[in-house]
């Protein structure tokens, strides 16, 4: 089971993390679950371009942690995407109308 605790210093949503917060997250879970080595220069890529990765891309990246790394990045996006919806924030898909959400 994946712990989902935030890492230090990192914004919750990983979308919103730069190319070195990756390198911060990476390091923070390569201790956490003491994964050993965690190839940060196999993510050049800020926390957008991370979150749209495949299980198999981090796997491709990291063969011994990559599946916990993905799992790890997905917690947080689903963490954050509960977190937005507590604030009453809905999506709009183009040409498509959704009732919005209002907050108590």
């Amino acid at each position: 089971m994946v712990d989902n605790c935030s890492s230090p210093d990192l914004p919750g949503d990983p979308r919103d993390w730069s190319r070195s917060h990756v390198t911060q997250w990476l390091q923070h879970v390569a201790v956490q679950y003491k994964l050993g080595q965690t190839y940060p220069e196999r993510f050049p890529f800020n926390g957008k371009a991370l979150s749209i990765l495949t299980k198999d891309m981090f796997e491709y990246r990291v063969p011994d942690g990559g599946a916990l790394l993905y799992e790890d990045v997905q917690l947080k996006l689903k963490k954050a995407a509960g977190d937005q919806d507590k604030q009453g924030i809905t999506l709009q898909l183009p040409g498509k109308h959704q009732p919005t959400k209002t907050t108590a």
